[in-house]
């Protein structure tokens, strides 16, 4: 009776550092990149008076960084069980890229109100417009690579070649949402 007992115990153990282990991979490599990315645009948005950028225009900038922002929200968002909750509706793929862009240019809204309490600092429409820009293409990029891009051959030859260029395309967690009669006005 002893050793099933011990038996037991050590299996449950070795099951959850298992689980806790697969939990901080996910944090660290789904959850930390959009946070900390959020945490330095906070940050450089604190500043009265950035010097970033030098001769860019502004407006470029602002689409980049969400751009950026944009894509690691949607991939964040499309490795949550989103469509394992029972008694919920099931979400499409194209409705957690649809999301991660609201999220995007939501985060582009708040960044504008915070900089209008900076001494130095002003708060523009123009700014979320072009915050509002980049999330979609960021949005637009993501819908290319689910629904395109991950049936090409000629990619999915390059991504087997290149395991960890794997995970930075969207099509590596289909598994997360299913794409089958997932189309823009649908909810699978």
């Amino acid at each position: 009776m002893r050793n099933v007992f011990q038996y037991t115990r050590e299996l449950l153990r070795s099951t959850l550092y298992a689980h806790i282990l697969h939990i901080m991979k996910h944090v660290i490599w789904f959850w930390m990149p959009p946070l900390g990315y959020m945490g330095a645009i906070f940050f450089v948005s604190n500043l009265s008076n950035p010097q970033i950028g030098g001769e860019t225009p502004d407006y470029a900038l602002h689409a980049l960084e969400y751009f950026v922002l944009a894509l690691l929200l949607i991939r964040l968002l499309l490795t949550l069980p989103f469509h394992q909750a029972p008694g919920t509706i099931q979400v499409s793929w194209y409705h957690v890229c649809l999301l991660g862009m609201a999220l995007s240019i939501a985060y582009g809204i708040g960044d504008e109100i915070h900089q209008y309490f900076i001494p130095g600092r002003h708060c523009s429409a123009h700014d979320v417009f072009s915050d509002a820009a980049g999330s979609a293409l960021a949005f637009g990029v993501a819908v290319l690579d689910i629904r395109y891009w991950s049936k090409s051959v000629h990619v999915q030859r390059h991504l087997k070649r290149f395991p960890r260029l794997h995970a930075l395309s969207y099509s590596a967690y289909r598994n997360a949402i299913p794409l089958d009669n997932c189309s823009p006005g649908h909810i699978s």
